[in-house]
C-alpha cells in the first residue's frame, strides 16, 4: 500500500503544477491563436490599421501579421509597449503605434 500512496502524492503535485501554470497564463494575457486571428487592429487614435491574418512565433515574443484593407502587411510585436488592449469578444485590438512601427 505504501508505494501506491507515494505514487498518488507525485500525481497530486503534478496536478497542482498544471493548474498554477494555467493561472499564470491568464495573468500574462495569453490568448489562443484563433481568438487573435481575425481581430481588427486599431491605433490608440482610433485609426483602423487592419486585420490580424497570422501569428508568427519568433521565440522571443509573438509577432502579429496585420493586413490592411489595401493589402499591405504590417508586423506588430506582441509586447506591452505596443499592444494596449485586447477585446476578444468584440474581436478588437488597440495598439500604440510607436515611431517606425508601421
Amino acid at each position: 500500500g505504501y508505494s501506491l500512496l507515494k505514487d498518488v502524492d507525485v500525481f497530486r503535485n503534478a496536478i497542482l503544477k498544471v493548474s498554477e501554470k494555467h493561472l499564470s497564463d491568464l495573468e500574462e494575457n495569453e490568448f489562443y491563436f484563433h481568438e487573435i486571428i481575425g481581430c481588427t487592429v486599431e491605433s490608440t487614435d482610433g485609426e483602423i490599421i487592419g486585420t490580424i491574418t497570422e501569428i508568427i512565433q519568433t521565440g522571443a515574443n509573438d509577432v502579429w501579421e496585420v493586413t490592411a484593407a489595401s493589402g499591405k502587411k504590417h508586423y506588430i510585436p506582441y509586447i506591452a509597449d505596443v499592444v494596449k488592449e485586447i477585446n476578444v469578444d468584440e474581436k478588437k485590438i488597440t495598439i500604440h503605434v510607436m515611431e517606425g512601427l508601421l
